[in-house]
């Protein structure tokens, strides 16, 4: 019954039938990036992503980890890259221009320590 709903209405519909899409993938390489990191939140606000990569959540992950951090992109509403470097002073002293270490500290400490990452 899945094929057929699939030949019969899923791909009309626009669903997908390859990968693991559930809402959109968070891990790469065994880090859970959830808590910087929102498919839908990253593919509506960047339009262009959507545009490039549609429901291919992995490449949109994928440019959001290798691109979008760079670029200054927000990742999800509740984490915004720019905001969480400018609030704390013992981060820039020890990230400096790291972009990366920030969003690594938020996602490995800075989250459980509840420091506010948004505006």
């Amino acid at each position: 019954s899945y094929v057929w709903h699939y030949i019969s209405n899923g791909r009309r519909e626009g669903r997908v039938a390859i990968g693991d899409y559930r809402g959109g993938a968070t891990r790469f390489n065994g880090i859970d990036y959830s808590s910087v990191y929102s498919f839908d939140y990253y593919t509506r606000a960047n339009p262009d992503i959507w545009s490039a990569y549609g429901l291919d959540d992995q490449k949109a992950l994928r440019h959001f980890i290798f691109n979008g951090i760079y670029e200054g992109r927000q990742g999800s509403s509740s984490f915004n890259i720019n905001s969480y470097r400018t609030r704390y002073e013992d981060l820039r002293a020890a990230y400096g221009s790291d972009i990366h270490s920030y969003v690594w500290h938020y996602i490995s400490n800075g989250r459980r320590e509840g420091r506010v990452a948004i505006d």
